[in-house]
C-alpha cells in the first residue's frame, strides 16, 4: 500500500510484538519482530529510492535498494545480537516499566519485587 497510515500502525504493531517479546520471554516472538522489522525495512528502502529517482527501478536503483536495504538488516541483526547478550538486564527493566501502571502498592502489603532481597531469583 502507499498510504503512510498503515505503514505507521503495522510499525507500532511491531513495537507491540517485540515488547510482548520481553513479556514471556521466548525466542520466537523475537524472530518473528526481527522478520517484521525486515519487512519494514524493505518498504524503507524503497520508499527512499522512490524519493530520489522516482518510481522506475531499473538495475542502478534497484542497487541502490538493495544496498540500503542491507545497511539497514545489519542494523537488525546488530540490534538482535546485542540485546539477546544482555536479555536479562533489558527483560527485568521492562517488565518492571511495563507492570508499573498495572501494580498498585497498598500499605501493609509487602511486594515481592520490593522487599524480597534477590531470594526468589537465587530459588531458579
Amino acid at each position: 500500500t502507499d498510504g503512510a497510515g498503515p505503514w505507521l500502525a503495522y510499525a507500532a504493531l511491531i513495537v507491540v510484538q517485540g515488547l510482548g517479546s520481553v513479556l514471556v520471554d521466548t525466542t520466537l516472538p523475537l524472530v518473528l519482530t526481527a522478520i517484521c522489522t525486515f519487512v519494514l525495512a524493505w518498504k524503507v528502502s524503497r520508499e527512499v529510492v522512490r524519493l530520489l529517482f522516482g518510481d522506475s527501478l531499473d538495475e542502478q536503483q534497484m542497487l541502490v535498494l538493495l544496498a540500503i536495504f542491507a545497511l539497514q538488516g545489519i542494523g537488525i541483526i546488530a540490534g538482535a545480537v546485542f540485546y539477546t547478550s544482555r536479555r536479562e538486564n533489558y527483560s527485568s527493566s521492562i517488565r518492571t516499566l511495563l507492570r508499573k501502571p498495572f501494580v498498585k502498592d497498598k500499605p501493609g502489603l509487602l511486594t515481592v519485587e520490593r522487599n524480597c532481597g534477590g531470594c526468589c531469583a537465587a530459588r531458579r
